[in-house]
C-alpha cells in the first residue's frame, strides 16, 4: 500500500483546462501529446509505503525500493493507467481500479491490480490518496494454463468428432464399392468376367486399408495441437481418390482429369487430403447436370507463393445467394439429391482450416461450381 500527494497534479491539470471534461475527452488530449504523461508522473509524490509493499517488489527496504524506483515502471502499461487516472481525477472520481505490471527487483515483469482511493476530506486537493497493489502474476498464468488445458480439450473434442465422422462418412464409399462388386461378382456367370472384377475387388480393398491405416494414424495422434504431417504425392493421391471413384465415374459415364503435375508434393496429413479430395470430387459426381458428360478437373498451382489446389466440374451449380450460408454447415442440406447428407464439406471445411488453411466456393446455377483450397 503507498499514500500519494496528486495535489500538483490537480493543479497542473487546472492550469491545462482539463479538470471537469469528459474521461475519453481528457483519454485523447493524452493519446495526443503522449510524452505529457511522463511531466505528470514526477509530479506525484510517494509520502510513504508499507513494508508489504517493498517486499511484493522483491527489495529489502523502502529505501531501496525508493532508489529504484524508475526500475521497476513497465512503460507501456503504466502510461495507459496513467492516462485513465489522470482523466478519473478531471472527472471528478475519487476511486479508480485497473490492471498494471510493474518490474521487481530481478526484472521479472509482474501483473498487478492497482486501485487508488482518495481519502475523505481531500477530494478538492487530492493530497491524500491511498492506491494498493495486489499481484495477480500467479493467478493469471494459473488461467492462462487453464484456458490452454480447454484449448487442447477442446481441439481434441473436435478431432474425435471429425474422426467418427471420417469413419462413418468416408467409409461409405469404400464398404459401397465392395457391395457393388461383390453383388457382381456373385451374379456373374462369366469366369473371365469375375476374375477382372476379382482384381477391380482387391484394388477397392487395399485402398481400404490403407485408408484405415491413415485413420488409424489420426487415432494416435497425441495431444499436440499441431495435426500430424507428412510428405503427400499429391497426383498419386487424386489418383487414388479416382480409383476409388472408380465404379461411380463409370455409372455416371464421368471424366474426371487429374492435371495435377507429377513431381507436385505437399506437407499435410495423409487422412485429411484424401478425406478432402473425396468429398469435394464425389459431390461434382453427385450433382452432375443430368444427360450432360460430368467433366471433373482436378489441378495445382502456385499463385503469389500460395498453394492452390482447384476442383472445378460443370454440375448443376450452387445458389450460392441463397444457400452460400448453409454450404458448410453441419447436416445442412440444399438439394432433393437422396444422398446429401450434409456432413461431406463441413468435414472438409474443418479439415483444411485445422492446418491453417481455407476454402473458397465460386459457383453458378447450371454452369458448374469451383472449390478451392488454399494449403498453408
Amino acid at each position: 500500500m503507498w499514500e500519494e500527494d496528486f495535489s500538483d497534479v490537480v493543479v497542473e491539470l487546472s492550469k491545462q483546462g482539463l479538470l471537469g471534461k469528459p474521461e475519453q475527452e481528457v483519454i485523447e488530449y493524452f493519446n495526443k501529446q503522449p510524452k505529457l504523461l511522463h511531466k505528470y508522473i514526477n509530479l506525484v509524490k510517494i509520502k510513504s509505503i508499507n513494508d508489504e509493499c517493498f517486499r511484493q517488489y522483491n527489495y529489502t527496504s523502502k529505501e531501496e525500493l525508493f532508489k529504484n524506483f524508475h526500475k521497476t515502471i513497465a512503460e507501456e502499461p503504466n502510461l495507459n493507467v496513467i492516462k485513465k487516472t489522470l482523466a478519473a481525477i478531471c472527472a471528478g472520481r475519487h476511486h479508480l481500479k485497473s490492471e498494471s505490471s510493474f518490474y521487481n527487483a530481478n526484472g521479472e515483469l509482474r501483473n498487478s491490480i492497482l486501485s487508488w482511493q482518495v481519502i475523505p476530506g481531500n477530494e478538492e486537493i487530492y493530497d491524500q490518496v491511498i492506491l494498493t497493489t495486489v499481484d495477480i502474476t500467479d493467478l493469471k498464468k494459473s488461467k492462462e494454463d487453464l484456458d490452454k488445458s480447454m484449448e487442447i480439450l477442446d481441439h481434441q473434442n473436435k478431432r474425435l468428432l471429425d474422426f467418427s465422422y471420417i469413419v462413418s462418412h468416408n467409409l461409405r464409399s469404400h464398404t459401397s464399392n465392395i457391395q457393388s462388386l461383390s453383388d457382381l461378382i456373385l451374379s456373374s456367370n462369366s469366369i473371365e468376367e469375375k476374375n477382372e472384377l476379382i482384381i477391380h475387388l482387391h484394388r477397392v480393398v487395399s485402398i481400404l486399408s490403407s485408408t484405415i491405416e491413415a485413420l488409424n494414424d489420426l487415432v494416435n495422434i497425441n495431444a499436440d495441437l499441431d495435426v500430424a504431417r507428412e510428405k503427400i504425392a499429391l497426383r498419386d493421391t487424386v489418383g487414388k481418390t479416382i480409383n476409388v471413384l472408380r465404379d461411380r465415374i463409370k455409372q455416371k459415364e464421368a471424366v474426371v482429369l487429374n492435371n495435377i503435375p507429377k513431381d507436385t508434393s505437399i506437407f499435410y496429413n495423409k487422412a485429411y487430403i484424401e478425406s478432402i479430395l473425396l468429398n469435394l470430387i464425389s459431390n461434382s459426381l453427385k450433382y452432375s447436370k443430368p444427360s450432360v458428360c460430368p467433366i471433373v478437373s482436378v489441378t495445382y498451382s502456385d499463385e503469389n507463393s500460395a498453394k492452390i489446389l482447384t476442383i472445378n466440374d460443370n454440375g448443376i451449380g450452387i445458389d450460392l445467394e441463397k444457400n452460400g450460408h448453409k454450404l458448410f454447415g453441419l447436416f445442412k442440406t440444399f438439394t432433393h439429391n437422396p444422398e446429401s447428407k450434409g456432413v461431406g464439406l463441413y468435414i472438409t471445411k474443418r479439415q483444411i482450416e485445422a492446418l491453417g488453411g481455407k476454402i473458397t466456393v465460386e459457383s453458378t446455377v447450371n454452369v458448374g461450381t469451383t472449390f478451392k483450397i488454399y494449403f498453408k
